[in-house]
């Protein structure tokens, strides 16, 4: 199977930033964490849930770590002039000391983790005692996810799509049971529905095919083959008269007490 990296910071910001930011804005108002809290951001990718956190929850310390290095690297220059500690580390295997954190969270990425189960452990092991762990993903599960549309034009035309990792374990149910397996008390999950309006498609169509392992295949179609994925990718939405249309997608947020 094709390896599922994120190795382009930049056209993934492109591509999911505006995405993440409602879906962290909706986490945030939910989970209605402690002002002045020590902060963990699990996974943290070009920075856009951490630019959220610094913004709005008037956080004492926040650490962002990713595994992917191009991450890293743009989400440094993001923070540069801000107090935010950015690094390369494994969710698996987390740097730090016991009870180290209050908050700590994980934004799009706990699918994507190799071993769920020793990550969540880990992030419950840094956490203090009443520490809060949350999160979200997207409903990969139930086909809600921003790069659907895309993902199923391929599909259509008779295109071989990798398999989303960990896409079963997306689900409401299933992260429940992570959560409680991973020994955290009073395990919740809730879903978010995310609309993001688009002025016509190719503003769809560009941020789509940057960033991401769907967006790569598409760069190595020809010029006949892409224009079909494009007329293809177009019937999946609903565009008005004018050519604007709105999209939603669905995230769902996590949270435990460890």
């Amino acid at each position: 199977m094709t390896a599922y990296r994120f190795d382009d910071a930049e056209g993934y910001d492109r591509l999911m930033s505006r995405w993440s930011r409602a879906a962290g804005e909706a986490l945030l108002t939910w989970a209605a964490p402690r002002k002045a809290a020590r902060w963990l951001d699990v996974g943290c990718g070009t920075g856009s849930f951490t630019d959220l956190i610094v913004e709005t929850c008037h956080p004492s310390r926040v650490v962002a770590i990713d595994a992917e290095p191009a991450q890293v690297v743009y989400a440094n220059d993001r923070f540069a002039l801000r107090e935010v500690q950015v690094g390369v580390a494994d969710a698996c295997l987390l740097p730090f000391e016991s009870r180290s954190f209050d908050v700590v969270a994980s934004a799009l990425v706990l699918n994507f983790i190799p071993d769920i189960p020793r990550c969540l452990s880990e992030m419950a092991r840094v956490a203090a005692a009443e520490g809060l762990i949350c999160g979200y993903v997207w409903d990969f599960a139930g086909e809600r996810s921003p790069t659907w549309p895309l993902r199923e034009a391929l599909k259509c035309l008779g295109y071989s799509v990798p398999a989303v990792p960990g896409a079963s374990q997306t689900s409401r149910s299933a992260l429940r049971t992570l959560l409680a397996a991973a020994g955290l008390r009073q395990p919740a999950t809730r879903a978010f529905e995310v609309k993001m309006h688009f002025e016509e498609f190719d503003e769809f169509w560009v941020s789509q095919i940057a960033g991401s392992p769907t967006g790569k295949m598409v760069g190595k179609l020809g010029g006949m083959q892409r224009l079909d994925l494009q007329a293809e990718t177009r019937s999946q939405l609903c565009l008005s008269a004018d050519g604007a249309f709105a999209y939603l997608a669905r995230a769902h947020g996590f949270m435990g007490v460890a």
